[in-house]
């Protein structure tokens, strides 16, 4: 994530309030004799995140190889910069010419930046996922995809 900062000279609230008892003012007019506090005000501007979406498809799909592969999934959850993680079974009511029929489970990760994606592959989390489930797939369909400000 990237912070931007810049200082803003404010009024304290005594300086206000002695403002508004000796003017009579609505509002907080400070003078320059006035005594001031400096405050940080930071603006967060989150950076690109990496969307990584794997679609998997099983030679000889069960509902316990779908239901296992989901649940494998669902611990990559703990990976250190995964922001977001879903994992579900292909919907089969999405018939129309445009949605893919040929896979089974997919999997959508949204990791905070390049380092937590490069993480992500070597993990013993993810490699145990790996030794178990692609053995057991006839594809994997990787997509990736820079989202957020760049």
């Amino acid at each position: 994530m990237q912070i931007s900062s810049f200082r803003r000279t404010l009024p304290t609230a005594a300086s206000c309030g002695l403002a508004l008892l000796s003017l009579g003012l609505g509002a907080c007019a400070a003078s320059d004799e006035q005594v001031r506090e400096d405050v940080l005000i930071e603006a967060v501007v989150p950076a690109a995140t990496i969307s990584h979406d794997v679609f998997f498809t099983f030679r000889e799909p069960t509902d316990a190889s779908i239901d296992g592969l989901i649940a494998a999934c669902e611990k990559l959850r703990i990976l250190p910069g995964v922001m977001h993680l879903t994992a579900g079974r292909r919907d089969p009511a999405q018939t129309r010419d445009v949605n893919e029929q040929t896979f089974h489970v997919a999997l959508h990760v949204e990791f905070e930046d390049q380092a937590a994606y490069d993480a992500y592959s070597p993990h013993p989390v993810h490699q145990a996922l790996v030794k178990e489930f692609i053995p057991l797939t006839s594809a994997v369909v990787v997509y990736d995809a820079l989202i957020g400000d760049m």
